[in-house]
């Protein structure tokens, strides 16, 4: 007779529990919840300063810019700006466009433009693709029967010095001489128009910095058609160039704060520093955020000296690659690098101007991504208050040895630019990566895990008009406020009582998140031209 062996159900229930719960201690996020869906998303890491913090590789979004076989395939930093309109302006630095070879190189059919912009026309992860994603540079050609030209392109806005011919920019060449790099940008109503204004660096051969531009892009029409970011005004050297002041914005309280980074030291190391405009129009005048040499910090309209700049760091004694800011709850937080490749930190501060302080860190970025620079946050990819930045992964030299007949050694130093162009597999590289952090609110005692909004959004209300009750929850009322957010996590309105909606607002699938007497809730709203 074999022995027969029972499990009692509680043992079962006891071991279902801890594997559940050691699941559970891994994720720290539950993947399914709808707030997710549509993003493919893979664990990296917990957070250095907190082990409820963790930290996911965002695959969707890697796949709509590394994934390309034609055009733009490439570019250093990833800035992007929410419309008004729903779509999405994007910019990158120097890229690469043409088509990819079957090794996934860009050696032979790739030229490098010297900046790039797209318009993304679609939000919802379940059916977006790079097609999308409405390239601004003029193609040289898309006759795939012109190899040699085939979906390579120009330049998206030339510096007014440059001096190449409308031939050689024919022949896929780019400007070396004087070129823009982007920085970041944002939207107002001007003139009662709706205008996009976005931050340009001159750059000269030497690739050092010589003025900061503004230019002025038109949002009215459709993407694609003529009148679609038309630039409107380019205005050079809009203030004497110091630093590079926006390569961040952010929109808080009638301004517009403008982030920077001064060089100080051997190393090149950087920290950040601050400048704003006095009204929300970059193309109004300016305030320094000055430390004096008495210690007294204060808002300055006289263009600071490279001195005055050094001694007015933001966050003290601690560096920052590119300092992102955005405001949360009641207060202002900073996320950077440290210096390119290394520890990704946020700080908290009160103001927009700091002082930022308490450092949390999330994480040193590992061996092989210790050429990680271009670090952005976009808010409005927060689905769930997570921080979702990019950042960029250009290629160091490599050493290659190859062994001679007589048995000796021969080194090879292939520069990193190089690497970008003329190996297998260089597709890979110079192309934006995407990481979001979860339940990083802990670190800071926050209880609030609502989605982050982007700066300015909340302007974006006065282009709406027509207020009234949102059809979907008549009936349903709150004595608590409630939130509209796209699914990007854009605020698009806030109230109390009975939520609202404007009648302009355009169609498609919204989040609503209120506070009840049993707590906050969130549901999707699907909005409809026959609401």
């Amino acid at each position: 007779m074999k022995a027969q062996h029972t499990q009692h159900p509680s043992a079962l229930l006891f071991l279902f529990f801890i594997f559940q719960s050691s699941f559970l201690s891994a994720q720290e996020i539950d993947l399914n919840e709808p707030l997710l869906d549509g993003l493919e998303l893979d664990y990296n890491c917990k957070a250095t300063s907190s082990s409820k913090v963790t930290i996911y590789d965002d695959l969707t979004w890697w796949a709509l810019f590394g994934m390309r076989q034609k055009g733009w395939n490439g570019g250093e930093g990833c800035y992007s700006t929410p419309l008004p309109d729903g779509n999405v302006f994007w910019s990158f630095g120097p890229s690469t466009f043409g088509r990819i070879s079957e090794f996934r190189d860009r050696k032979k059919y790739n030229n490098p433009p010297c900046n790039a912009a797209m318009v993304q026309t679609a939000t919802d992860e379940h059916i977006l693709t790079d097609e999308d994603f409405l390239t601004l540079n003029t193609y040289i050609s898309t006759d795939p029967a012109k190899e040699s030209s085939y979906y390579r392109g120009k330049t998206w806005i030339r510096h007014p010095d440059a001096t190449l011919t409308e031939s050689s920019l024919n022949r896929g060449r780019t400007d070396t001489d004087h070129r823009y790099l982007p920085g970041d940008a944002h939207v107002l109503l001007k003139g009662g128009k709706t205008v996009l204004q976005v931050v340009l660096f001159g750059i000269d051969e030497a690739d050092a910095y010589t003025d900061i531009s503004i230019a002025e892009y038109a949002l009215a029409g459709i993407p694609g058609d003529g009148s679609y970011m038309q630039l409107i005004s380019l205005h050079k050297d809009v203030v004497p160039f110091r630093v590079n002041y926006g390569m961040r914005l952010f929109e808080d309280g009638g301004h517009v704060y403008l982030y920077g980074t001064y060089t100080s030291g051997s190393r090149g190391y950087t920290w950040p520093v601050v400048a704003r405009s006095t009204t929300l129009d970059l193309l109004d005048a300016w305030e320094y955020y000055i430390t004096n040499s008495d210690g007294e910090s204060g808002w300055q309209r006289a263009v600071p000296t490279i001195e005055e700049i050094q001694q007015s760091a933001i966050a003290g004694n601690d560096r920052t690659e590119a300092p992102n800011v955005f405001r949360y709850d009641d207060a202002y937080y900073m996320v950077a690098l440290n210096a390119p490749g290394g520890m990704l930190s946020i700080w908290q501060g009160a103001t927009p101007w700091g002082p930022f302080s308490k450092k949390k860190n999330f994480y040193t970025m590992p061996s092989d991504e210790k050429v990680t620079r271009h670090l952005f946050v976009h808010p409005q990819l927060s689905r769930m208050g997570e921080i979702v930045c990019s950042y960029t992964m250009t290629p160091t030299d490599i050493s290659i040895w190859t062994k001679k007949s007589d048995g000796s050694f021969l080194e090879t130093v292939v520069a990193g630019n190089d690497r970008c162009y003329n190996a297998w597999g260089s597709a890979s590289l110079n192309l934006p990566h995407f990481r979001r952090i979860f339940n990083w609110q802990t670190m800071y005692a926050i209880t609030s895990n609502e989605p982050l909004a982007d700066a300015g959004l909340q302007s974006y209300a006065d282009m709406l008009s027509g207020i009234e009750p949102l059809p979907s929850l008549t009936g349903e009322t709150s004595e608590g406020s409630w939130q509209l957010f796209t699914p990007e996590g854009k605020l698009i309105f806030r109230g109390e009582g009975t939520p609202t909606l404007s009648s302009s607002l355009p169609t498609g699938t919204y989040i609503l998140t209120r506070e009840t007497p049993n707590g906050r809730i969130s549901k999707k709203i699907i909005i409809t031209s026959d609401n």
